[in-house]
């Protein structure tokens, strides 16, 4: 293609195709009705509800063709954007006691408080930091929601 040719307004294809005036139309109303969930996430209660509308856009959906997709493929990309943010300190096979060190360290947590907040008794707590017990898939889910990460880093 020259550039005479790049030049030349594309010639519409389908005859319902709609003009650029509905589509800025169209795209205004869904916004007003969808801001929330397109706009970036702002902490880990929108991530955690981003995620469970994700779930079940995806289990409705079933098929690639469905209309939906392309809104499941918008939230998902808000859900990639919150998490290449809040998990890139953390890289993947870092021992979960290694993780739960440097979280504790960044938070300024002690062991004391993580037992008062009752996540885990404070022995455990040290075990765990030396290494000698690993942590549980439980265990993991509260360090997860206590620390606002994926519990895949502790386990």
């Amino acid at each position: 293609m020259n550039v005479k040719e790049a030049r030349k307004p594309l010639k519409r294809t389908l005859s319902n195709e709609p003009s650029l005036a509905q589509l800025i139309k169209s795209w205004g109303q869904f916004y007003k009705v969808a801001s929330h969930v397109l706009s970036p996430i702002q902490n880990e209660a929108e991530y955690l509800a981003r995620l469970e509308l994700v779930d079940t856009l995806w289990d409705e959906a079933r098929s690639e063709d469905d209309p939906r997709m392309p809104l499941v493929r918008l939230l998902l990309h808000t859900v990639a954007e919150w998490e290449k943010i809040h998990e890139a300190p953390y890289v993947e096979g870092v021992a979960g006691h290694i993780v739960l060190k440097s979280l504790m360290d960044e938070h300024k947590i002690t062991q004391k408080q993580l037992e008062e907040e009752g996540i885990m008794q404070q022995s455990l707590a040290s075990k765990i930091l030396l290494g000698k017990r690993s942590i549980s898939k439980a265990l993991a889910k509260r360090l997860a929601k206590r620390f606002n990460v994926n519990p895949s880093l502790f386990i």
